[in-house]
């Protein structure tokens, strides 16, 4: 009895430890935000993680000297790790795309606050469907007839020019699913399927175009052994994410930085300018501006018509909603 009781009260001192742990710590990695300890930035990798990390670290060097504070890079190898990372505290801000910035808002405590232009001028990108040049295909519909013998390369399904967006205009407007139609569907980042199709690996592919531009910047050999077949309506420029708990004053300075960095403002040099647009060329980008959660608001309705779209299309099998639309309508 002695023994059990022992058991108790060690199991109660315990429980009572982690309580204590659990609300100090939190409060512990708030002072720390204050006070200047390193900040995180999370980024996907959609090349390669040595290339992404390259091109980004000019960028957050210049960060850290403006805040006073390390910025490091966390690579992460697809959206949901990003995510993880904002949600766990890990990571304070993030580069993501439209859809994988709505699972971020939704579920990672974070928030919009700036996102990228192109070099184009415009706010947005497109995904393009891509072909090796010799192939016979010629526009969507081609590929819908010709699915079942097929291989098509898609981004990860956290991606919203590799999978969101091609998903709803390719197939789910025609109330099809790939993997039910093409002989074969794979999943890869944006870069290697540029270069599966270019190398004739695989027969049709959904691609950024962000990414296929600097592709053929570096590799133009294998962008001129591709085609493109179709190009979806402008998507918003990808956002960058902050962490919603960060201190008003760090989060006004991070923002500060952003809508500055590669424009030319008050007291900064010729030099220093010049330094910023050659990391934004770089990463393909002409500059960042403000913005906030509304922009994920198109992406999200694509989500809620697909919603609607499967509850309807789930209904119509259904043999109580067969019934319930063949009764009388009554008001509410």
């Amino acid at each position: 009895m002695t023994k059990r009781c022992d058991m108790t009260a060690r199991y109660l001192a315990l429980a009572g430890l982690v309580l204590v742990l659990s609300v100090v710590w939190p409060r512990a990695g708030r002072a720390e935000m204050e006070v200047g300890g390193p900040l995180r930035f999370a980024l996907i990798s959609p090349q390669s993680r040595q290339d992404i990390e390259a091109m980004w670290k000019p960028v957050l060097d210049a960060l850290g000297r403006t805040l006073g504070r390390a910025v490091e890079a966390d690579i992460a190898s697809d959206y949901a790790g990003a995510i993880w990372g904002l949600r766990s505290g890990r990571d304070q801000m993030a580069w993501l795309g439209n859809k994988s910035a709505i699972e971020a808002v939704d579920n990672a405590g974070a928030e919009v606050f700036a996102q990228q232009t192109y070099p184009s001028g415009l706010g947005g990108y497109y995904t393009y469907l891509l072909v090796p040049k010799a192939s016979p295909l010629g526009n969507v519909d081609e590929m819908i007839a010709r699915a079942g013998e097929l291989t098509l390369g898609r981004g990860d399904s956290n991606s919203t020019s590799g999978f969101l967006v091609p998903n709803y205009y390719l197939f789910f407007l025609r109330h099809t699913e790939p993997r039910k139609i093409f002989k074969r569907v794979i999943q890869a980042n944006h870069a290697d399927n540029i270069l599966a199709v270019a190398k004739g690996r695989i027969d049709v592919a959904t691609i950024a175009s962000q990414v296929y531009d600097q592709v053929a910047l570096t590799h133009p050999e294998v962008i001129a052994a591709t085609r493109i077949i179709w190009r979806s309506p402008l998507i918003p420029g990808d956002p960058l994410v902050r962490r919603m708990d960060l201190p008003p004053n760090l989060k006004v300075r991070i923002a500060r930085f952003f809508l500055d960095y590669g424009v030319a403002v008050p007291g900064k040099t010729a030099a220093v300018l010049a330094e910023e647009r050659t990391a934004l060329d770089r990463l393909n980008i002409r500059s960042f501006i403000a913005s906030d959660n509304r922009q994920l608001e198109a992406m999200r309705r694509i989500e809620r018509a697909k919603m609607r779209a499967k509850i309807e299309m789930d209904m119509s099998a259904s043999p109580v909603a067969e019934s319930a639309r063949s009764s009388p309508l009554t008001a509410d």
